[in-house]
């Protein structure tokens, strides 16, 4: 059976065909518009990202440059405790090679020994280096700083001397007026002996006194070098009448010399 389209029905499909081309052609211009905004934000963002990834290896080369001109050494340790990265100062403290060593290998061979600090090792050169560690972030290893304190020791040590020296000098002025009484008795019974009249009595009497004044003087010497070397006081035990004879023989001459005279009530 054969089906005749009307002219009406021709005109009405060929309408209906034209619509869609035109909806097709209208979606496919819009694709293309939107196809092509795409593409340009797909570019810019590209561009960006290009941007940012050489903003990035900018700043990493910046800051390993940095790191490479510190004075003091850099060293990556990874979860292995393998040196993955270090910096030039690093290098030059500990010696090459460093990068895939073991961190215990390269310590066994640069380090002599510990010191007193628990931070602190001497070098094979007599270098002393402060270690400090901190964990990596976001991966496993660490970060080791190695600080050279050879100079702040030396200067510690130095300071450390000009006060001893100071402290040697305080010492040697209060020895000398601490010993100025003794010596002067010395002294003065020295030039009683030395008289030709004297009796024998005060003879044996001032070179007794004379003997015990040196005495004192070598316990004074004695007692203020035990004192420098850090040694505590004595726990002698003496009663009062010791401690008055011999405050009386210290100032004995100084009384001759003045005329005073000594009474103990």
């Amino acid at each position: 059976m054969t089906t005749t389209l009307t002219p009406q029905a021709l005109a009405d499909a060929f309408d209906a065909f034209t619509r869609m081309s035109v909806q097709l052609e209208q979606s496919y211009r819009d694709l293309e518009q939107r196809v092509a905004q795409l593409n340009t934000e797909l570019t810019t963002a590209r561009s960006e990202r290009q941007e940012e990834l050489a903003e990035k290896e900018h700043l990493a080369d910046r800051l390993q440059a940095i790191i490479e001109a510190l004075p003091v050494g850099v060293l990556v340790l990874d979860g292995e405790e393998r040196v993955r990265e270090c910096n030039r100062a690093a290098r030059e403290q500990l010696g090459e090679p460093l990068v895939g060593e073991h961190w215990h290998a390269v310590s066994s061979r640069a380090f002599v020994s510990l010191t007193g600090h628990a931070t602190e090792v001497s070098l094979h050169d007599g270098r002393r280096l402060n270690i400090a560690g901190c964990l990596l972030e976001n991966e496993p290893g660490r970060l080791l700083v190695l600080h050279d304190v050879t100079e702040t020791h030396a200067l510690q040590e130095l300071v450390n001397r000009q006060q001893r020296l100071g402290a040697m000098g305080e010492m040697a002025a209060s020895l000398a007026h601490q010993i100025r009484t003794p010596l002067s008795a010395a002294v003065l019974y020295g030039s009683h002996l030395a008289k030709d009249e004297l009796p024998a009595g005060d003879r044996t009497r001032f070179s007794g006194r004379l003997i015990e004044r040196l005495r004192h003087l070598e316990r004074m010497v004695n007692d203020m070098l035990s004192f420098a070397r850090g040694g505590g006081g004595g726990e002698d035990l003496f009663s009062v009448d010791d401690l008055l004879d011999e405050l009386h023989q210290a100032i004995e001459s100084q009384l001759q010399i003045t005329g005073a005279q000594w009474r103990r009530g």
